[in-house]
């Protein structure tokens, strides 16, 4: 039988998620998997397909997230290290959090912002002074992020914020560029550089940034592959800068990642080597099928 690949997409979701839909499609369909696309929008939850043993699963966005478990199986391949990994991957909004209680280094970083105004000049000492970053946790491409240079704009950004918890304030960092790493299988893929464009801090807002092909050193490939590994995955886009000292500090982690940037702009088939991952993955879970207790007609085969 065909091994299927199952790809959870939203329609209504941005155009480089469609265009990242796609390219994976083309890698899977070229490597003889068949095609399920599965619609977050109109699934039908009383009948969803399931997966058998060899399929691969992947979300295209993070809304997917729930779909993704309910068909998540031990014999399916997937991005996370492990089955269980998947089933208990945390939400993005507390990934920085994470990171942290792993002791990987970021630019100083408050996890929360209160409206209260003490606490608001503590914050801002405690990150050196204006200009500071607010980031809304769970975003991605620039998407929630503002630089901050007064008190008047941090009072009204307090005050607006979604939810306080999932706010950071951090320390900003001066730099014409950030590096994002590419992690496929626990090892660097391809790494590149975002170069700020004129007016912008922010390195890779929109679509079609301007990138530029790097190499990273080996410090800078440990605090990508760590960001990613004790997430429970085996794979992410990481964002690193580089600070006045020459330290790797980690911006965050993006999964599922934009990697449509690097094939379209560079010529690279980072969609392909996705596709690959997960054949593997699919491969590990089956050699080890037996230590599962669930065959696929316990799931509704």
């Amino acid at each position: 039988m065909t091994p299927r690949f199952f790809g959870i997409h939203d329609p209504s979701a941005s155009h480089d998620a469609r265009l990242r839909r796609w390219l994976l499609r083309r890698a899977a369909k070229a490597r003889g998997f068949e095609w399920i696309g599965v619609d977050v929008r109109s699934a039908r939850f009383s009948a969803l397909p399931q997966p058998l043993p060899g399929d691969l699963l992947f979300g295209f966005t993070r809304n997917a997230n729930h779909v993704e478990r309910l068909l998540l199986r031990p014999w399916v391949g997937s991005l996370y290290d492990t089955f269980e990994a998947g089933l208990r991957f945390p939400d993005a909004e507390t990934w920085t959090t994470i990171h942290a209680a792993y002791g990987i280094s970021m630019p100083t970083t408050i996890h929360g912002l209160s409206a209260e105004p003490r606490e608001l000049e503590a914050l801002v000492e405690a990150l050196h002074g204006f200009p500071i970053v607010i980031k809304e946790e769970g975003l991605s491409q620039g998407r929630g992020v503002t630089l901050v240079r007064t008190f008047d704009e941090l009072r009204r950004v307090a005050a607006s914020q979604r939810t306080a918890s999932t706010t950071l304030a951090r320390q900003y960092i001066e730099t014409d560029h950030s590096t994002r790493v590419v992690v496929i299988d626990h090892d660097v893929t391809i790494s590149y550089r975002y170069e700020t464009p004129a007016g912008e801090f922010r390195s890779n807002a929109g679509f079609l940034p301007s990138v530029t092909p790097c190499k990273c050193d080996g410090e800078a490939q440990c605090v990508a592959m760590r960001a990613v590994q004790v997430l429970g995955l085996s794979c992410g886009g990481v964002d690193l800068l580089r600070d006045k000292d020459g330290r790797w500090l980690l911006l965050e982690v993006n999964f599922p990642f934009n990697f449509s940037t690097p094939d379209v702009l560079l010529g690279t088939d980072v969609s392909g080597a996705l596709v690959d991952s997960l054949a593997r993955s699919a491969e590990r879970r089956l050699s080890a099928r037996g230590a599962f207790r669930l065959e696929p007609s316990d799931a509704g085969r």
